[in-house]
């Protein structure tokens, strides 16, 4: 299966917080391995990703599609 980069930047930005959600916890919810989770978290780290800031965190609960 794949994945596209967008959704795998999300998953790093889940993963870094606030609030931080580590992979074997964000596994189950996404259906995503996690070693596979791990594996994202560990190239988003080695290209500089950072936590989202708290504006980053609300534009994009804005821009999420409500249930």
């Amino acid at each position: 299966m794949g994945y596209t980069e967008a959704f795998k930047e999300q998953m790093g930005k889940r993963m870094l917080g606030p609030p931080a959600v580590s992979a074997s916890a964000l596994s189950k919810p996404v259906d995503v391995p996690q070693p596979t989770l791990s594996r994202w978290l560990r190239a988003a780290l080695e290209r500089g990703a950072t936590a989202p800031s708290a504006e980053e965190k609300k534009q994009e609960a804005a821009a999420a599609p409500r249930r």
